[in-house]
């Protein structure tokens, strides 16, 4: 490998308990300033940009929302299999690698237990952080994502994956969306997820540090 480049890098995906104890030792990753989202409460045009997919419609809405009176709403009507839309929105910090929390509420229309159909999807720098099927009926959701900020400019990403065949309409809204430090992060149970370079949770190393990297 070239000079200056790991020679091996993991993006894991393992549930990871947090110690609400002692979330001290989170503050020495925290960022500060804290990034700051453009419109981040979706009662205006700036801030995100949308990506769009043939048979979606990405726009702003009125028809639910968290506060005040908007959210961006993602409605799918029959797209194609391994289509996408949504909005994304890039942000900067001054402090890098760093460790804070995103916040977001999101709701979908889908009532049924048909699984495999849709995923809400949320991604910082084309990764995806968090992911869960429309099944079922959550309501608004309200998370707190934690997550590492390793760059200068990064890109957050909130979309609707149309997974599978049998597709069926379906609305997703995106609402109250803001970066918040690492100590938001309350008893209100919390997991953050890693992924291996393929994807998947198959490649765990034995032992997982948060921050500083181990000698090699």
């Amino acid at each position: 490998s070239g000079e200056g480049e790991p020679y091996k890098e993991f993006h894991l995906w393992v549930a990871s308990d947090i110690d609400y104890d002692n979330l001290e030792v989170l503050k020495r990753y925290a960022v500060s300033p804290l990034p700051e989202l453009v419109n981040g409460d979706m009662e205006a045009s700036g801030g995100w940009h949308t990506e769009n997919a043939t048979n979606f419609t990405v726009r702003i809405s009125d028809s639910d929302f968290v506060s005040p009176v908007h959210s961006y709403e993602v409605s799918a009507d029959m797209p194609l299999p391994q289509s996408y839309a949504g909005i994304h929105q890039n942000f900067t910090t001054d402090k890098y690698p760093a460790v804070a929390v995103l916040s977001f509420a999101v709701k979908d229309s889908y009532r049924g237990d048909k699984k495999g159909v849709y995923m809400k999807q949320a991604l910082l720098n084309e990764r995806i952080i968090w992911e869960e099927d429309v099944a079922g009926d959550e309501g608004w959701q309200h998370l707190k994502i934690p997550v590492t900020l390793r760059s200068a400019t990064n890109r957050l990403t909130l979309r609707v994956y149309a997974e599978g065949n049998g597709l069926m309409p379906v609305d997703v809204w995106w609402d109250d969306v803001k970066i918040e430090p690492i100590t938001a992060i309350t008893a209100s149970s919390s997991s953050f997820y890693v992924l291996d370079l393929n994807g998947t949770d198959k490649n765990y190393p034995k032992k997982l540090h948060l921050g500083e990297p181990a000698a090699v």
